[in-house]
């Protein structure tokens, strides 16, 4: 990718970010994976969802793909923080 297409993404998640309810937001700046926005801006947008369900359903998955990995690249002895699913 070259320059000007990483900073058109960068524009583009930016501006989605800005559209976002801000618990949804809050929950994305306290996410520990940079998470694409396009379809959970979509169904905030459409209705299809509450700005305090979409905050939820952004930490719910955030935890999620936190435990997979932790297992996948550390093993599952490896210790589980508090806040963090097993």
């Amino acid at each position: 990718m070259n320059n000007s297409q990483g900073h058109a993404l960068e524009v583009g998640t930016l501006a989605m970010f800005d559209r976002l309810p801000t618990p949804a937001r809050r929950a994305i700046a306290g996410a520990r994976f940079d998470w694409a926005l396009g379809e959970w801006l979509s169904d905030w947008t459409a209705g299809k969802i509450s700005a305090r369900g979409l905050a939820v359903k952004i930490q719910a998955v955030d935890k999620v793909a936190s435990a997979s990995e932790r297992a996948a690249t550390w093993g599952p002895d490896y210790p589980i923080l508090k806040g963090e699913l097993p």
